[in-house]
């Protein structure tokens, strides 16, 4: 084969890499500031979403996080995007999925620069197992609560969206009933 054959194949065989697909993202579409309530709904909407990609990330565990700068950004986006390299990289995927169980707001500063909001967003994940890259199961080794967990999202609005900016899973994370 000439080098001129296997320049061509090493490009077609580049070629044949296929880059992920775009998240399925069901973003909301850009607006204004509402007043108090529809700014707390409007983020709920948006938590619900990064939940649902966060699902698909390690479900597809393929690395591909594009479209995530619709609802995400700052610390959550490079949360994901992490865990989207790992994921891929260790073969590890998720079956099963987390769900919003009940969302609560904790901090409203519509007049800060940009608004913010803080909201507490109980969480769901019992039907999740986690296959290593042979496809056994890690749920023995995995903490799994017989609870919903809390976890504490920011989200920040900037250019017309609602965007998830910071999330922490308190000490105490065990949520009150919905």
């Amino acid at each position: 084969m000439t080098n001129a054959e296997q320049a061509q194949r090493r490009q077609q065989e580049d070629a044949e890499v296929t880059e992920p697909e775009p998240l399925d993202i069901d973003a909301p579409d850009r607006g204004q500031l509402g007043d108090e309530p529809e700014s707390v709904e409007d983020v709920s909407e948006v938590v619900t979403v990064l939940v649902d990609a966060q699902n698909e990330i390690l479900q597809r565990a393929d690395g591909g996080v594009e479209g995530l700068e619709l609802i995400a950004d700052g610390w959550v986006r490079g949360e994901l995007e992490a865990m989207a390299l790992e994921r891929s990289h260790d073969g590890m995927t998720q079956v099963g999925e987390a769900h919003v169980v009940s969302v609560e707001a904790t901090e409203v500063d519509l007049e800060a620069d940009p608004p913010r909001l803080v909201l507490n967003v109980c969480l769901d994940t019992s039907d999740i197992d986690v296959l290593d890259a042979s496809g056994q199961s890690m749920g023995d080794l995995m903490y799994q609560p017989d609870h919903p967990v809390l976890h504490v999202y920011g989200a920040e609005f900037e250019d017309g969206r609602w965007r998830v900016t910071t999330h922490d899973i308190p000490a105490s994370s065990t949520c009150s009933d919905p």
